[in-house]
């Protein structure tokens, strides 16, 4: 998809230099880069404008962006996000609105993963309630440079920092099981959506699954579920997003580098007290520490939601 990531760095990468802050528990490492809100007054703002602006590819899949980058939709970002959020979300309870998590996670994850792709877009399902299907906030598929896929399925909490600590643990425990995991795929496959070689090989291949096992006990096909997985070589990967107010960090910008650090470690410690024993295909879990110095600007109507209520 090098037309849309062409589009992509034009309209969202160039305008998203320095605000982003990754932890990997993997190989217990981070990347760091200056928060724009660091260090200027505005520049929460700009992170809610950026937010804002990355809506339309969140709602939509990658040769819809194309086209409508095609068709000059694409000129005013500000219109076409009021489109997008109208057209494709359903109304949420505002207290409970887990739309600027997610769209701030996509935005990580395509500035990280150039090559990834979507797998699904929860924009377009909907569930019986109407709402985009419940499960995981974003999922993905990528092919790194040495041949292997990785399936990405994201979690993503806004709010204070006790709650998107909890609130990805309780979701680490929950969603990640063979009975929570097969459930979820079928279900996404059987909707079939794919812009790629790879993407549209892993809906075919467990889509066929689904189907020959219909009839199968739950445990039969969540096995062969899994079977599957480790028969194509595919890794489950599970990008969780904390983007939790903490002010403090920015009070001192001297030591802002120093702060960031000892925050990381207290939660790589956290986690790490954590028994995640029940996880499918043993995924690997990639924390993304983003600590905000004001949520309420993100959320007011100034905000990200500027424009489009």
């Amino acid at each position: 998809m090098k037309e849309y990531r062409k589009i992509y760095e034009e309209l969202i990468v160039n305008k998203s230099k320095g605000i982003i802050f990754s932890y990997d528990s993997l190989r217990d490492q981070y990347e760091y880069q200056p928060y724009s809100h660091s260090t200027s007054s505005d520049g929460i703002q700009n992170l809610s404008e950026l937010m804002c602006k990355n809506l339309p590819f969140y709602c939509y899949g990658e040769s819809e962006i194309i086209e409508e980058y095609s068709r000059g939709r694409l000129e005013d970002l500000e219109k076409c996000s009021k489109y997008a959020y109208i057209q494709r979300l359903p109304k949420r309870s505002e207290k409970t609105d887990g739309l600027l998590s997610e769209v701030l996670l996509d935005l990580i994850i395509e500035i990280f993963e150039p090559l990834a792709t979507k797998l699904a877009l929860r924009t377009i399902f909907r569930q019986n309630d109407n709402n985009e299907i419940k499960g995981y906030d974003l999922t993905y598929i990528s092919r790194s440079k040495d041949n292997s896929i990785s399936l990405w399925l994201g979690q993503a909490k806004m709010g204070d920092r006790g709650y998107c600590l909890s609130g990805i643990h309780t979701d680490l425990l929950s969603k990640y099981d063979a009975g929570y995991f097969a459930k979820q795929l079928f279900f996404l496959c059987d909707k079939p959506y794919a812009t790629t070689k790879d993407t549209k090989h892993l809906l075919r291949i467990i889509d066929d699954l689904n189907r020959s096992t219909i009839d199968s006990p739950a445990e039969t096909r969540e096995a062969a579920l899994v079977k599957l997985f480790e028969k194509e070589h595919i890794t489950i990967k599970v990008p969780c997003l904390l983007a939790y107010e903490n002010g403090l960090l920015y009070s001192d910008p001297a030591n802002l580098f120093l702060n960031l650090s000892t925050e990381i470690e207290k939660i790589r410690t956290y986690y790490s007290k954590k028994n995640y024993s029940s996880f499918v295909l043993k995924p690997h879990i990639i924390f993304m520490v983003f600590p905000l110095s004001d949520i309420d600007v993100i959320r007011s109507e100034k905000g990200f939601y500027h424009g489009l209520r």
